[in-house]
């Protein structure tokens, strides 16, 4: 806000984008009064009789985004308003056309939408964008697994960028799919003209880990004219990125060609990584808390990648040593169980039953669970469109395994945390 100081404390450095700040959401924390007010004011009428308008979060190039409530049953969601121009009409449809084929806990979940009476989308809400200080290793896996299930779907974002991260609930989701590009992310390629593809995701992946490691876009110039060359003509400094270096030169390399094939190989290496220092972690870490944080992560590594049967091998060597509490490991084990069964038959009985087990184990925080929009809420939602007891579509067993699992995952690891004094 051109206070210094202040500016820092709101803002950390690595997310100001000084080459397209035109294009930057307008932070909720950095807002007056008035401005709020103004904002508010803007929400489409034709939508009050659909939504109560909390809070104004936020907008970029082609819309705005406001945290509401929906009237039906008092749920708390985001709303985004496409704004009035032919471009973002264009984006609007994109988007939507890109978005309703991703199911995936990585990726910001759509909840509606409608150009009637008034073109809104209507998502899950989150609590803020990605910032440092994240967990490194397990927020670039996760984003580099919503990115590999895009791809699977044929959809590229095009505009991967901080700002298009949200978090919630410690999970990184990734929001804004097909909303133009932003060229401090932008791969040489795409600023000489080319349309964006997978090796664009592949390089914007590799500007956003660059940052969270460094605190800095690695061509960040003075204007925008100056960014672009250094992403088309200069190397970027690739000392201090530890573990991590060789990930960033396979995504930063100005011939396309010389990238990662494909985001699926920087999946395979980011878990090879995590593994090696998970298994660090815990032959160093000093508290029992820390170490049943790393044994947690390390298995859902494993999972996400289809090495069930290294799980199952891991999982009996953690039950024998006694390295999880036994509700944990349980809940764990079932939750693989179910993953795994979602590549072959799976049917409406046993994910009932697996679900309810579950439930009894955590009974002191079953309604916390069952509640969950991505958990509970969800598989009931599922569950009620399915006509038969074996679940066959792909998009019901994908909605299972990568939403559904995933964030029960989470929810059982935030359990074991808390349950362990430090």
């Amino acid at each position: 806000d051109g206070k210094g100081e202040e500016f820092e404390d709101v803002i950390s450095p690595v997310w100001v984008e000084v080459a397209d700040q035109k294009d930057q959401p307008k932070d909720r924390r950095d807002r007056d009064t008035k401005d709020q007010g103004d904002k508010d004011d803007d929400f489409p009428p034709k939508l009050l009789e659909k939504y109560e308008p909390l809070e104004f979060i936020g907008e970029g190039g082609f819309a705005r985004v406001y945290k509401c409530k929906r009237k039906k049953d008092g749920e708390i969601v985001a709303v985004k308003i496409p704004k009035e121009s032919e471009e973002a009409g264009k984006s609007f449809v994109k988007e939507l056309n890109d978005w309703k084929k991703l199911k995936h806990n990585n990726v910001v979940e759509l909840y509606d939408f409608n150009i009637y009476p008034h073109p809104h989308i209507e998502m899950e809400l989150c609590e803020k964008t990605l910032e440092r200080g994240e967990d490194v290793s397990k927020i670039a896996y996760m984003i580099a697994d919503a990115l590999s299930h895009a791809h699977g779907k044929g959809v590229i974002h095009g505009d991967l960028k901080p700002s298009n991260i949200l978090i919630k609930g410690g999970t990184p989701k990734i929001s804004d799919w097909g909303m133009g590009y932003t060229p401090a992310y932008s791969p040489p390629e795409v600023l000489l003209g080319d349309p964006p593809d997978e090796k664009a995701d592949i390089w914007s992946f590799g500007v956003i880990l660059y940052e969270l490691i460094k605190g800095y876009n690695p061509f960040q110039g003075m204007d925008e004219i100056e960014t672009m060359e250094k992403i088309v003509e200069f190397e970027p400094d690739y000392t201090g990125l530890g573990v991590y270096e060789n990930v960033i030169r396979g995504c930063l390399q100005k011939d396309k060609n010389k990238r990662f094939k494909t985001v699926g190989e920087i999946k395979k290496e980011l878990a090879r990584i995590n593994v090696e220092t998970y298994s660090r972690s815990i032959s160093m870490s000093k508290s029992r808390r820390d170490r049943i944080y790393s044994i947690s992560e390390m298995l859902t590594t494993y999972a996400c990648e289809g090495e069930f049967k290294l799980v199952r091998a891991r999982l009996n060597t953690v039950r024998r040593l006694s390295l999880l509490p036994i509700k944990i490991a349980d809940a764990m084990s079932t939750v693989f169980e179910i993953m795994e069964k979602c590549n072959t038959k799976i049917t409406v009985d046993y994910l009932k039953s697996k679900y309810e087990y579950i439930l009894e184990l955590f009974n002191e925080h079953r309604d916390e669970i069952d509640k969950d929009e991505n958990i509970g809420v969800l598989l009931k939602k599922t569950l009620k469109i399915q006509c038969n007891n074996e679940i066959t579509t792909n998009d019901h067993r994908e909605l299972i395994k990568n939403v559904f699992c995933r964030a029960l995952l989470e929810k059982i690891k935030i359990f074991a945390y808390r349950s362990i004094e430090p």
